[in-house]
């Protein structure tokens, strides 16, 4: 056992003896109230008439009560004080830190003049310029002239002053587009009607026509589609053949040729296409004495070239170089 737990055995020791004390002072005092406060019994009369003696209550055994006293060491031991916690050390500044020295930096390099080989002259960098992906159908945005050559068929109605007619035709036709809305025609066609009719002025009816024209076709809307709409006029000449009677020789006379239009043509490509067209025309020439007529059964003159205008469809294909 160390010096320091002798001290808290004597205090350990103390406090039973004093808890000891206290737990027997309060048993005997609780014992004396007790009997205190019991009544006496009366005395009970014996059968003779004396009064009988009750035995003593029986006294208990306590045990003796010890009291320490205030100055008793023995019952109270003082605790031994703390020692003293010696204070800490004050921790001394740390050193102030010196300012680290500036380097010096060299000067900057200076560039000495060269006096060898002159540099070579940059070189031109080409660039490619953006590819502009082609149409598969129809021309390119580039725009060049072309020279075309294409065949035509052709049907018409016409009527005149001696009688109206049908009549059916082929021809040749030659292209230049000299703009992307623009393009120049010249044609020469042939067109025929041989036919037999009772009820009309004439039984026999035998003519031919040969229109060389030229004209131009003014595109409309995107120039470059491959469906593309246009516009044509066209003016020439005629010359125009006539037989309605075998046994007279046939009355042949020029005209004066005029046509307008609608129609439109499908590009098969950069050079070929195909094209359709409606036009109205009229042809004309002046009268003269020399003419020839014709008299119905009513005694009426009719000029049997005379002149006529009807409607005329044309369809063509045509290639462009």
């Amino acid at each position: 056992m160390t010096r320091n737990t002798l001290p808290a055995l004597k205090i350990g020791l103390a406090t039973a003896a004093l808890a000891l004390g206290i737990a027997g002072s309060s048993t005997a005092r609780a014992q004396t109230a007790e009997a205190a406060a019991a009544p006496t019994a009366a005395p009970t009369a014996s059968p003779d008439g004396a009064q009988a003696t009750q035995p003593a209550p029986a006294q208990l055994n306590q045990p003796p009560y010890y009291q320490p006293t205030p100055g008793d060491p023995q019952a109270y031991p003082q605790q031994q004080p703390y020692p003293q916690q010696q204070p800490y050390p004050q921790q001394q500044p740390y050193p102030q830190q010196q300012p680290y020295p500036q380097q010096a930096y060299p000067q900057p390099y200076q560039q000495q003049p060269y006096y060898g080989q002159q540099p070579y002259p940059q070189q031109p960098v080409y660039v490619a310029p953006p590819y502009a992906p082609r149409r598969s159908l129809g021309y390119t945005d580039r725009f060049r002239p072309q020279f075309g050559l294409g065949l035509r068929v052709s049907g018409l109605y016409a009527g005149s002053e001696l009688t109206a007619y049908g009549s059916e035709g082929f021809g040749l036709e030659f292209l230049l587009r000299v703009h992307p809305r623009v393009t120049l025609e010249a044609l020469i066609q042939y067109q025929n009607v041989s036919s037999s009719d009772y009820y009309a002025p004439v039984y026999y009816y035998d003519r031919y026509d040969l229109p060389i024209l030229g004209g131009a076709r003014i595109h409309l809307g995107n120039p470059f589609w491959v469906f593309s709409p246009y516009v044509v006029g066209a003016a020439g000449a005629t010359y125009s053949r006539l037989s309605f009677d075998p046994s007279l020789p046939p009355d042949g006379r020029w005209f004066f040729e005029a046509q307008g239009g609608v129609g439109f043509e499908i590009r098969l490509g950069r050079h070929f296409l195909l094209n359709a067209d409606l036009r109205a025309f009229g042809r004309f020439r002046n009268e003269s004495t020399t003419d020839v007529f014709v008299q119905d059964t009513l005694g009426n003159y009719y000029r049997a070239l005379g002149n006529s205008g009807g409607i005329l469809f044309n369809f063509g294909f045509a290639g462009l170089f």
